[in-house]
């Protein structure tokens, strides 16, 4: 996301990267809206946005009813754009002008958008119940039209797994439905099945807190007080299987699927055996550190402290989990089941992070030297003070695709990348500051 424009990259067999080359797309292309882009999500196979006048759109493989521009939803013998790949973001009609939507999300074949009245809908596939509503009779689960999730309110952020769904509400819970075969929901779910269509809330549990003996390197004495067990939930974050909960306090929570480590509770055993209340993230505890931000995907999580927190000064990268690709940006392939710090040259602003790479955008150190001198070359691309206080854009992991946008580089990159992909940012629009990052998984 640059201040008011959107760039995508990487394998665009369905036109998911949202620009006219199928196939590859190696390097940085714009991605042209009429209006400012103010969220944006992308899955293996499609993505989504909302603009700043409320209106949602999505571009991709549609197979599933993901893009939500299909027929009647259980029409079975409807006819729809949705067995058709589009290449171009395009608006989902049908519920222009009745909602303004504000955040979106995209999980394997489902999509969620949530109104800036907090109410949820939802569109794509639901076979698993990952969209919170009872599952059609036609269309093979199909939901190939927004239709809103009930008694789900008040709703101010979504993210979705594979095949579940995870919101926060104004009240500060976390509310799961979808799959629940790793206990990725947080919760029970009533018969002891693995899946729910029914929203329910996160059990967080009871709040553990530390002794003052608790020490760097050491394992801390936990105390339960029974007397602050209401848990106030700020962010989630889903991996394919595996949830991470971010409290007000700066603390993480983990659940579901333990592959590679994903969880932070530092080791690597079998996931969860059966569904059951999230576990804190000790590491974080012990080393005092707050956390302002949390991200997931496939097997791998990430976290960023806040700016006061972490080994760095604040704003500082942790990552952890599965790591076959390098995409944990440590320099090496080793799976990590505890979080570790990432130096990336300065304070971190945002994390895209995919299954198998990783994008950070972050604040040069070096911001705030006075430069003079400043000149244009005779290929577009700036030298000057912005050059130095612009944020920067690092990746790493696997480049297969075009996914890092690094054009033709080796096939696996395990440690910060360099600037090329700004080259491109700088090229073309020199004046603008990149907002944000988004990797698909």
């Amino acid at each position: 996301l640059m201040a008011d424009e959107v760039w995508g990259w990487g394998w665009s067999g369905f036109g998911q990267s949202g620009t006219p080359s199928s196939g590859e797309v190696d390097n940085p292309t714009p991605i042209f809206f009429e209006k400012r882009i103010v969220s944006l999500a992308g899955s293996w196979f499609h993505s989504a946005a909302c603009d700043s006048s409320g209106d949602l759109y999505t571009w991709g493989n549609g197979r599933q009813g993901q893009l939500g521009r299909g027929g009647e939803n259980g029409g079975g013998n409807s006819t729809s754009v949705e067995n058709e790949e589009e290449s171009r973001p395009q608006l989902v009609t049908g519920i222009t002008g009745m909602h303004d939507f504000a955040s979106v999300g995209c999980g394997g074949s489902h999509t969620m958008a949530v109104t800036n009245k907090g109410l949820v809908f939802a569109m794509g596939q639901n076979t698993l119940g990952q969209l919170g509503v009872e599952e059609y009779d036609t269309d093979f689960g199909f939901v190939r039209r927004p239709i809103q999730v009930p008694d789900v309110t008040r709703v101010t952020t979504i993210a979705c797994g594979h095949e579940f769904t995870v919101c926060t509400t104004a009240t500060h819970n976390a509310m799961s439905w979808g799959s629940n075969q790793y206990g990725q929901l947080g919760r029970r779910v009533p018969g002891g099945k693995e899946f729910t269509h029914k929203p329910g809330v996160v059990e967080t549990g009871r709040r553990y807190v530390c002794t003052e003996s608790a020490t760097v390197g050491t394992r801390p004495a936990i105390i339960r007080n029974p007397a602050t067990c209401v848990f106030s939930i700020h962010a989630v974050a889903c991996g394919e299987n595996h949830l991470l909960l971010l409290d007000v306090d700066g603390c993480v929570f983990s659940c579901g699927s333990n592959e590679g480590g994903a969880l932070g509770a530092g080791h690597t055993a079998a996931s969860v055996l059966r569904p059951k209340p999230t576990a804190r993230i000790t590491y974080f505890l012990k080393c005092g550190v707050t956390i302002s931000a949390v991200y997931a995907s496939g097997a791998s999580s990430a976290a960023v402290s806040s700016d006061s927190g972490g080994h760095n000064g604040g704003r500082t990268l942790y990552t952890w989990g599965a790591n076959s690709d390098g995409h944990l940006g440590l320099g090496d392939h080793e799976a990590r089941p505890t979080p570790t710090p990432v130096e990336v040259g300065g304070p971190v602003i945002d994390v895209g992070l995919g299954d198998a790479h990783m994008h950070v955008l972050y604040e040069p150190r070096s911001a705030g030297r006075d430069h003079s001198g400043d000149h244009a070359h005779s290929d577009g691309a700036v030298t000057d003070t912005r050059a130095d206080t612009l944020p920067v854009v690092v990746c790493w992991g696997r480049s297969t695709s075009g996914r890092l946008g690094l054009g033709n580089v080796p096939m696996l990159v395990s440690g910060p990348a360099a600037l090329r992909i700004q080259t491109y940012f700088r090229r073309y629009a020199a004046s603008k500051r990149v907002r944000g990052v988004r990797d698909a998984r």
